[in-house]
């Protein structure tokens, strides 16, 4: 059984008031000591998720992890460091390409998600189209009691029904979204428990369907 040991949040806490390279590298040890605390957990969901999903079983749990390092170029904002610990389970490693489990770790903004975060225009076009056309399948897949029970869905959205699409459609409310994320909130208090592992693979089995779905309409 694997968990989120209290010391790796207590880092993430601290890298917030000290988020400059100095500190990072006078704390290396502690940075290397929390980021193999989550690679044994993704390790352990990764186990628990082939039981039901053998092709997980390819996935390196380190490799899983998103870099800790913030891409500055484009940002006001020049802090060198992201305050969580992210990763990516299921299809390519990337948020913006594949629809895949994810881990975000971070005090208080803790959380399970899957689904599409920010995808190109391209993208986002085949999905809308796939809903259009399925869009009783994707009701029955987001309006479930069991998966509305475990997540919420979230992005930005669209005033209106984008050009293209019929207002009257019955996934009308869905064609206006430009992220298809859903989330799964969590306490600090959850990820420490003993087994967070197997509440992870609970959660994450409830998502296939959905992530399915939209990259069915990705491969198209």
């Amino acid at each position: 059984m694997s968990s989120i040991k209290p010391e790796t949040l207590r880092f993430l806490r601290r890298l917030a008031r000290n988020n400059n390279k100095t500190w990072f590298n006078r704390n290396r040890e502690l940075y290397d000591a929390a980021r193999a605390n989550v690679v044994d957990l993704v390790e352990a969901i990764i186990l628990g998720l082939a039981q039901y999903d053998e092709s997980v079983l390819d996935a390196d749990p380190s490799r899983c992890l998103f870099r800790i390092y913030r891409d500055t170029r484009f940002s006001k904002d020049k802090t060198p460091y992201k305050l969580n610990f992210g990763a990516k389970i299921g299809g390519r490693n990337t948020l913006f390409e594949h629809a895949g489990c994810y881990l975000h770790i971070e005090p208080g903004e803790c959380f399970l998600g899957g689904g599409l975060y920010h995808p190109d225009p391209a993208r986002l076009k085949g999905v809308r189209k796939k809903i259009s056309l399925e869009g009783a399948r994707f009701k029955k897949i987001v309006e479930s009691r069991g998966f509305k029970s475990s997540f919420d869905l979230w992005g930005n959205t669209l005033r209106k029904v984008p050009a293209g699409y019929s207002p009257d459609s019955p996934a009308a409310e869905y064609l206006k979204y430009k992220d298809l994320v859903v989330l799964h909130g969590l306490e600090n208090s959850d990820v420490m428990k003993r087994g967070f592992d197997k509440y992870c693979v609970k959660v994450f089995r409830r998502m296939p369907p959905f992530n399915a779905f939209l990259n069915e309409a990705a491969a198209k």
